[in-house]
C-alpha cells in the first residue's frame, strides 16, 4: 500500500519527509502552466524524491462535460495535453471529479447528459490506455454536483463506459456525506480503483487521532477490495506542517491492507 496527499507540487519535499510515497496535485493546474513553469514543476518533484503518481482535478470548471454547449474539440485537445503532462509527472492514475464541469442543469435532458459524459470518459480511457494509466470517476456529495454522487452510481457509469482502465473510486468523506453504506462499496468492488480519506465530519479535516475508530473500519473495507495499491489523504489542513505529519501516523491503520 502506498500513501499520498492531495496537495500542490511545491510541498512535495516536505510531504516526502513526512513519510508519504507520492503527491496528488490538481491536473488542471499542471495543464495550465507554461512550458517553463511545468519544467520547474518537474525539477521540484525530481528533487523531492516522490512523483505525482495520481492527479485529481482533471478539468477546469469552465470546460463543461455535459449540456448543449459541450465543445468536444476543445475537450479532446485539453485531454491530449493533460495526458502527456500527467505521463511526464509519473502519474499512473487520473481522478475525474470536476463536479462543476459535470453538473447537470435542470433544463438539460439528464439521459442525454449522461451519454455525453460516458462518451467523453470512454475517449479519455482509450487515450490513456497506451500510457498504462487508469481513469477513476469520483462520486461527489450533492453540494458539489448533482451527477454521480454515490459509489453505485459511479460503478454503473464505469460499467457503461466499458473500458478496463476506467473505474470509479471511494472518497470516504463524500461517501459519508451522502449516507453511503459498506454494502454500496463491497457490492461494486470490481469497479473501484482508488481511495481518498479525510475525517467523516462536515469540516472535512484531514484524519486525526479522534478518527481512529472510523479509520479502522474503512481500512477493513479497503482490505476487502480488489484495489490495494494507493490511499490518498484529501482534506483540509488547519496547520499544514502539523496536520500532514499527524495524518500520516493516523493512516498507518491501512498499512496492513
Amino acid at each position: 500500500m502506498r500513501f499520498g496527499v492531495c496537495n500542490p507540487y511545491k510541498n512535495a519535499a516536505f510531504i516526502q519527509a513526512c513519510g508519504y510515497d507520492y503527491i496528488e496535485p490538481f491536473l488542471f493546474e499542471m495543464v495550465s502552466m507554461t512550458d517553463e513553469a511545468f519544467e520547474t514543476c518537474l525539477e521540484t518533484l525530481a528533487a523531492s524524491g516522490i512523483k505525482a503518481e495520481v492527479c485529481n482535478g482533471f478539468f477546469p470548471g469552465h470546460l463543461s462535460l455535459v449540456g448543449p454547449h459541450v465543445d468536444f474539440a476543445a475537450i479532446s485537445e485539453y485531454v491530449d495535453k493533460a495526458i502527456v503532462r500527467a505521463n511526464a509527472l509519473g502519474s499512473k492514475m487520473l481522478v475525474l471529479g470536476s463536479g462543476g464541469s459535470r453538473n447537470i442543469k435542470e433544463a438539460y435532458d439528464r439521459a442525454a447528459c449522461e451519454e455525453q459524459f460516458i462518451a467523453i470518459a470512454r475517449e479519455i480511457g482509450k487515450k490513456m490506455e497506451p500510457y498504462g494509466m487508469r481513469l477513476v470517476i469520483e462520486p461527489l456529495n450533492r453540494y458539489e454536483t448533482n451527477f454521480i454522487n454515490t459509489v453505485p452510481e459511479g460503478a454503473e457509469i464505469a460499467r457503461r463506459i466499458g473500458c478496463d482502465n476506467v473505474k470509479t473510486m471511494v472518497d470516504f468523506f463524500h461517501h459519508s456525506m451522502v449516507g453511503g453504506t459498506d454494502e454500496d462499496i463491497l457490492s461494486h468492488k470490481e469497479y473501484i480503483g482508488h481511495i481518498h480519506v479525510a475525517s467523516n465530519h462536515p469540516d472535512r479535516h484531514v484524519p486525526r487521532e479522534e478518527d481512529r475508530e472510523v479509520l479502522l473500519h474503512w481500512a477493513d473495507i479497503v482490505c476487502q477490495l480488489d484495489c490495494h495499491d494507493r490511499v490518498s489523504i484529501e482534506g483540509i489542513f488547519a496547520d499544514f506542517a502539523k496536520d500532514v505529519a499527524c495524518a500520516r501516523e493516523c493512516i498507518r491503520v491501512f498499512e496492513d491492507v
